[in-house]
């Protein structure tokens, strides 16, 4: 019994030191370490360079997918980690990138066969002057994106689809609504979410883009691609029209499992 109260009151102490310390702000190290932490979690590639094309930070899924270490790729270029084909696309698309291409995101085939779209951000020092580029890879990722769909509404998948800076919406098989959608999905529609989950994607398209819209699909669904992309316009709920680009990719498919597909959409300004 006596040790029993001994261990009852060391466990009260801890949660009241514990909660003690929440109220300490996290020191620069401490904050740097749960972001590495956090980063290296997620089933996606990010990577920062700085304006040389060399690599400040990748997190671990961007080494694994190349079999390397985190620290083996800092202070390298493409060139050096990658094949010379891929190392001139991925510094080619950077200076696009900056310079006058695509400022969404961006698609590359990589040599063995996968499909990489790469969204980035330019990166500024404190006076405004470029600093470099940050990046992250998702779809070199999309079977394990998949798994933690299935196996875990708390993955970290679940947490980059809630935050991300692009609207992102899950179909299962060939329903027209929405299974699920983020908060930027919702904020670029000017809906709720309620409503989002409740409306055929028909009805938040501009009537002139259906047609091109459906055509794409019905080889989606009979499966003559993999995936699909387009320019068109959605329409808000007070009508106002929003250029947007989409992009659909099949998730999983499975005899025993329904069909996801996964719908990105980025707003063109």
């Amino acid at each position: 019994m006596a040790i029993k109260v001994e261990l009852e009151a060391a466990l009260a102490g801890n949660a009241e030191n514990t909660k003690e310390n929440r109220k300490q702000p996290m020191s620069l190290p401490e904050r740097l370490a749960m972001l590495e932490m956090i980063l290296d979690k997620l089933p996606f590639e990010i990577w920062y360079k700085n304006t040389a094309g060399e690599y400040l930070y990748v997190n671990k899924s961007f080494a694994d997918n190349i079999g390397k270490k985190p620290s083996d790729c800092i202070g390298k270029k493409d060139i050096d980690v990658f094949d010379e084909i891929e190392a001139t696309q991925y510094r080619q698309g950077d200076w696009e990138f900056l310079f006058g291409g695509d400022p969404h995101a961006q698609q590359y085939k990589t040599s063995d066969g996968r499909m990489s779209m790469e969204f980035k951000a330019a990166v500024s020092d404190e006076s405004g002057k470029y600093d470099g580029i940050v990046g992250c890879d998702i779809e070199s990722k999309l079977d394990e994106i998949q798994a933690l769909i299935m196996a875990d509404a708390k993955s970290a998948f679940r947490t980059v689809f809630e935050g991300a800076p692009f609207g992102m919406a899950i179909y299962v098989n060939e329903n027209p609504v929405p299974n699920d959608v983020n908060a930027k999905f919702c904020e670029l529609l000017g809906i709720s979410k309620y409503s989002a989950l409740n409306t055929d994607w028909r009805f938040l398209t501009h009537p002139d883009d259906i047609e091109m819209n459906e055509k794409l699909l019905e080889k989606f669904k009979a499966g003559e691609i993999d995936s699909f992309e387009l320019e068109k316009r959605f329409l808000r709920a007070n009508g106002t029209p929003v250029p947007a680009k989409i992009r659909v990719h099949r998730l999983f498919s499975d005899a025993n499992s329904p069909t996801m597909n996964l719908c990105i959409i980025e707003e063109l300004k």
